[in-house]
């Protein structure tokens, strides 16, 4: 059985090189600044799983921690989850505690 081909458009190396070159280097979902102990990878913003295309325009740099968390979701779904409850589900009776 043949290995499937790897998908064409952007290397990581292409990705990291330009994101270095537009001093663009922390993760699109936390802001967190790459180097150290946080280790740049390339997000598909709309997942492959989903439908989502390998190349430029739905690529982001994303922390480790964003990465794995964001797995498969819908960047809406994602979104939803970094920006945390609204107000009115904060204040809903399974939210307090007492």
């Amino acid at each position: 059985m043949r290995k499937p081909e790897p998908p064409s458009g952007p290397t990581r190396r292409d990705v990291f090189g330009l994101l270095e070159e537009l001093d663009c280097w922390s993760c699109a979902y936390c802001d967190a600044p790459f180097g150290g102990s946080v280790e740049a990878e390339m997000d598909h913003v709309n997942p492959l799983a989903k439908g989502g295309v390998h190349d430029w325009s739905n690529i982001a740099p994303a922390c480790r921690d964003c990465n794995r968390l964001k797995s498969d979701q819908d960047i809406a779904d994602w979104l939803g989850l970094l920006a945390g409850p609204s107000s009115a589900e904060c204040n809903s009776p399974d939210m307090q505690s007492g």
